[in-house]
């Protein structure tokens, strides 16, 4: 238990050591929560549902560009979020399929579109 100047209810704080890799340095994730009656499973139960939300949200930002929308009429940028939201459940179809994360199927995509591109640009020099 701790208590935070400022604050007036007592807080409670875990610690996870997790092994890293191959290497197994520990690493450590420490929570915080203003419910004192979880246990420490709780704790991490809830932790785990709510990275999957951050998780999401990093995937639609940085592997489907949803902040990146070139458009300015209101119908243009609901089309491109919610293209973006199945671009986001076609990575993770490809997730469990493949058992890769979205950052690695999104440079394989890309890798075989640029081999396509560049056998293109050799028939282009041979015809």
């Amino acid at each position: 238990m701790i208590y935070l100047e400022g604050y007036k209810k007592p807080l409670r704080i875990i610690k996870q050591v997790v092994k890293n890799g191959d290497d197994g340095e520990s690493t450590y994730l420490y929570l915080i929560t203003n419910d004192i009656d979880l246990s420490f499973n709780e704790v991490l139960e809830i932790y785990k549902k709510r990275w999957k939300i951050e998780e999401y949200h990093k995937s639609l930002k940085q592997n489907l560009k949803i902040e990146h929308s070139p458009t300015k009429v209101e119908i243009s940028q609901r089309n491109h979020i919610h293209l973006s939201v199945l671009g986001f459940i076609k990575l993770e179809k490809f997730r469990l399929n493949y058992k890769m994360n979205h950052f690695a199927i999104k440079e394989k995509i890309y890798i075989d579109a640029l081999k396509v591109a560049y056998q293109k640009v050799e028939e282009l020099q041979i015809a």
